[in-house]
């Protein structure tokens, strides 16, 4: 045995460092896919349709960094080198529908997940293997693989740790395989907890799968990069801006309550809805840190003055691989968006595109006094009808064939003013903070045109103008007096020695919150 698992360590260690480039494993790993997707096809002797490809392809994606993530914190051995390692392990993949062919000597087999029958034990399941097979579910070419992938499970982590880290190790590795081929059942029991249902068999929640499988991707892939580098991990989550997250996050959530006035219609609650709002809030924060990511890079002359601690300045993450991040945030954001639907894609696509056009060059239109800042109330703007057409998707209003493609029905132009008029001059605040930095890289802003104590006092100004046209619109005098008093405090706040960036956002921010009730109550444009 002890000859047999050093053999193996030297396998382990030729695949860990090996100097083969980490995408030509992640290539092939996809292929790998490809390729078990169609000896499926001849075991089961049908052809699925899109979704179920989908389907199978994510939940391959997904098992595949949660083993990542599992083994090498159970090793304790470096992502990339348990990456290297697994994605050439699955392999194992193109297997079991050749030893269902043999075993059911050609006759066709159906393989898919355990535990349909919702009077099944699962306990019973767990603890026999996953039980006989029938119709449907684990064949006996899954069993053998799954026997395989638990053998050299324990081979590794014998080799990395000990017996019983070993044996431990490969039972929590047992579980989370036992978790995602039985993935109905325990999506059932969390849709119950949210008032929501799935229908019976397997085929009729493939959409239902693939979102639960991306948001677990999305989960494992923060674990993996924290395990990567906790460091560059938490210099991201710092240089997120909460703040300004919010900002978008809540001016989300106003589109959504101004559209279910506007529209006059129902929400339609489902899994589609349920799985849409989580995916739509993921796509604008990692729009937004792709915005951020982008802008420090094109900002580092400036950040030295005035944002030293950013990761562009300090260098807390090598350009390289700041680089890289902002390539990931990127397709995250796209991919968030894609599987809600096509129109969500589109308009984040905007928001992306405007600030990039605003920070970045050949244009970087922020160099521009006062038009600058229309790129930050037209992508507040965005996120707002991001919020509209969520809403929209799924509402009663529009839900008949021949009305899908409608884009802002009925949408107030009140907030085209409101946003491109009122939120861009009143935005002109971000910039006092920024104001030696600017001034040092030759960046033309308000504060440098006026001096800063006149630019404070004309944008303190404009914020109390802002919240006092709000009668407008917020005519209640519940809701009007707190708003006033915000603005009045604001202005308070810009006409103080010491500018305090965060008061402002603050305040904003619980304004915000006040408006969102107003119109979740009672106000119809």
């Amino acid at each position: 045995m002890n000859k047999t698992i050093a053999s193996f360590g030297l396998l382990i260690e030729k695949i860990e460092n090996s100097k083969v480039p980490i995408g030509n494993f992640i290539l092939s790993f996809l292929f790998i896919i490809f390729i078990r997707c169609f000896l499926e096809l001849i075991s089961s002797s049908c052809f699925f349709p899109l979704s179920t490809a989908l389907h199978f392809g994510v939940f391959t994606i997904s098992v595949c960094i949660t083993l990542i993530a599992v083994i090498s914190i159970f090793s304790h051995s470096p992502v990339r080198m348990v990456a290297k390692l697994v994605m050439t392990g699955f392999i194992i993949l193109i297997f079991p529908p050749i030893f269902d062919l043999i075993l059911n000597l050609g006759n066709k087999t159906v393989m898919g997940y355990d535990l349909l029958q919702i009077e099944k034990n699962p306990i019973l399941s767990f603890f026999t293997f996953f039980g006989s097979y029938s119709r449907i579910g684990i064949t006996p070419g899954i069993k053998i693989e799954l026997s395989v992938v638990l053998f050299f499970g324990f081979l590794y982590f014998k080799f990395k740790t000990n017996f019983v880290k070993a044996m431990l190790s490969v039972f929590v590795m047992y579980i989370v395989l036992f978790f995602y081929l039985s993935t109905p059942y325990w999506l059932m029991i969390f849709y119950r907890l949210f008032g929501l249902s799935i229908d019976y068999p397997f085929h009729d929640i493939d959409w239902d799968l693939i979102y639960f499988y991306s948001f677990l991707c999305l989960l494992m892939l923060c674990v993996v990069f924290f395990k990567l580098n906790k460091k560059y991990f938490f210099e991201i989550i710092k240089d997120m801006r909460f703040e300004r997250t919010m900002h978008f996050l809540l001016i989300f959530i106003l589109g959504i309550v101004i559209a279910r006035k506007i529209l006059f219609s129902s929400f339609v609650y489902n899994t589609a809805s349920f799985w849409g709002g989580i995916f739509s809030l993921a796509s604008i924060i990692f729009a937004w840190l792709f915005s951020v990511v982008s802008n420090n890079m094109a900002d580092i002359k400036i950040d030295t003055i005035s944002n030293p601690n950013r990761p562009s300045v300090s260098r807390a993450i090598p350009i390289g691989k700041y680089k890289l991040i902002s390539s990931l945030l990127l397709y995250l954001s796209l991919f968030t968006s894609l599987i809600v639907s096509w129109k969500l894609l589109f308009i984040i696509s905007i928001f992306i595109g405007s600030y990039y056009l605003y920070s970045m060059p050949p244009f970087r239109f922020k160099r521009i006094p006062l038009f600058s800042k229309l790129f930050i109330g037209f992508n507040t703007l965005i996120i707002l009808i991001f919020g509209y057409e969520y809403y929209s998707l799924f509402s009663l209003a529009i839900a008949e064939p021949h009305t899908i493609n409608l884009f802002l029905v009925n949408f107030p132009a009140s907030l085209y003013a409101i946003f491109l008029i009122g939120f861009s001059l009143c935005s002109n605040f971000i910039d006092l903070k920024d104001f030696e930095g600017d001034k040092f890289a030759g960046i033309i802003t308000l504060p440098g045109l006026l001096g800063i104590k006149l630019a404070k006092i004309i944008i303190g100004l404009l914020f109390l103008l802002l919240y006092l046209l709000l009668y407008f619109e917020v005519p209640e005098l519940p809701y009007f007096i707190p708003l006033s008093m915000i603005g009045l405090f604001q202005a308070y706040a810009f006409l103080r020695s010491k500018f305090n960036e965060k008061l402002i956002f603050y305040s904003y921010l619980l304004s915000l919150i006040i408006v969102i009730i107003y119109f979740y109550n009672g106000k119809t444009f």
